[in-house]
């Protein structure tokens, strides 16, 4: 039986970015444009009576036709909407007032140089450049914005790829045991790590999940990789891996990063766990009994570098599956705001006992997927013990 030895300690909980789009250089020219592009209907509106507006009451047109424009671009690109209840009525008044004020000033009379049609072949010129210099600013745009989305494209296809061969799937056979695991990362780069090393007269299981998303955690967490690897080239239980990594980490990664952890070595019937900062191991008696949870002890990773992390004993039988995971399955969310959770996450695996391992984990990735998006990388390690695990001397043939 699993033996606890103390209170779970509270974990830092990851928020989700709600910050609005940065307004930069990129913005500024879409919006010069955009102003080029809408100021000749000032101009054409100047045009429509018999005798069309002088130059000052052209250019105000152009001017306040051109910004009206600008602001509802500007409210779109940095989705600040509240500004539309400023902008609609503006729309309306400042028109009103600035024409108002000046026909009362007397400068809004015809042009005394110029002819109805000297000044409608100015403006319908006025109207061909302005446009001209709006479109060629788009096009711009456009293309920078094309050029930096195949750098992207090429950055985010080496980030999949560089993923793959961090985090493959999973699936080892061997007498007396089974291991299947699956990540799924929520971008192109994800921070969990799924890891399984059979070595002589045992298996070393690891998954960890590095705080955040995207490639700064996928650099985290293949550097996590690489220390466990070497760490446990001079052998080591998980209790003294957790212990190195999180001191490793802690020296290493910038302020407020950390990492979950479970680290598990079996040897026969045996195992030895630890975890820090991770949501509880479940374990599946063979019997298709209830759900027992083998609980978190400990801070991630990196929070406190000095923190003693122990392990525990748990005693298996033939016929267990334990499972690992990470609490982006736990925590997706359906479209009412309400979480899976471990209580929903239980039932489920429960819900699949006697199934194969592959079908447990497509079973459970589907029901996710079917619950709510996947906004966080979503990591799944399933253990089976068979039967070969009997006789004491039965050990797993080495491996990387």
């Amino acid at each position: 039986m699993a033996q606890d030895t103390q209170q779970a300690p509270a974990i830092p909980q990851r928020t989700r970015s709600s910050a609005r789009p940065a307004f930069d250089r990129d913005s500024a020219a879409i919006l010069v444009g955009v102003f080029f592009t809408f100021a000749p209907i000032g101009l054409l509106m100047q045009m429509v009576p018999d005798r069309p507006g002088n130059l000052l009451a052209a250019t105000m047109s152009a001017v306040i036709s051109g910004s009206i424009s600008v602001a509802w671009a500007a409210t779109f690109i940095t989705r600040r909407f509240w500004m539309l209840a400023l902008i609609i009525p503006l729309q309306l008044i400042v028109p009103t007032l600035a024409f108002g004020i000046s026909s009362r000033m007397g400068w809004l009379g015809a042009s005394e140089t110029l002819s109805s049609l000297g000044i409608r072949l100015t403006y319908g010129f006025t109207t061909i450049v302005s446009m001209v210099v709006g479109y060629v600013l788009m096009i711009r745009f456009v293309r920078r914005l094309e050029r930096q989305g195949e750098r992207d494209r090429t950055e985010l296809e080496m980030a999949e790829q560089i993923h793959r061969a961090l985090v493959p799937p999973i699936d080892i056979r061997e007498p007396g045991i089974e291991v299947h695991g699956r990540s799924k990362a929520s971008s192109s780069m994800g921070g969990d790590l799924i890891d399984a090393i059979p070595r002589t007269g045992g298996l070393d299981v690891y998954v960890v999940d590095v705080s955040g998303h995207g490639v700064k955690a996928g650099v985290v967490m293949g550097m996590v990789k690489a220390a466990i690897r070497t760490r446990l080239q001079s052998a080591g239980s998980p209790r003294e891996v957790a212990q190195d990594l999180s001191r490793v980490l802690a020296d290493t990664i910038e302020p407020g990063m950390f990492a979950t952890f479970i680290g598990i070595q079996i040897k026969g019937l045996v195992a030895e766990l630890s975890l820090a900062g991770h949501p509880p191991v479940l374990r599946s008696p063979a019997g298709g009994g209830p759900v027992e949870e083998l609980p978190n002890e400990h801070l991630p990773l990196a929070i406190d570098p000095d923190e003693q992390i122990i392990s525990r004993r748990v005693d298996l039988a033939v016929g267990d599956l334990l499972v690992l995971y990470t609490d982006g399955l736990t925590e997706v969310m359906d479209p009412s705001g309400r979480l899976l959770g471990i209580a929903g996450f239980k039932a489920l695996v429960a819900s699949q006992h006697g199934k194969s391992l592959e079908e447990i984990s497509r079973s459970i990735f589907e029901a996710a997927d079917r619950f709510g998006p996947r906004e966080d990388d979503q990591s799944l390690v399933l253990i089976r013990i068979g039967s070969a695990l009997l006789d004491p001397k039965a050990g797993l043939r080495p491996g990387a």
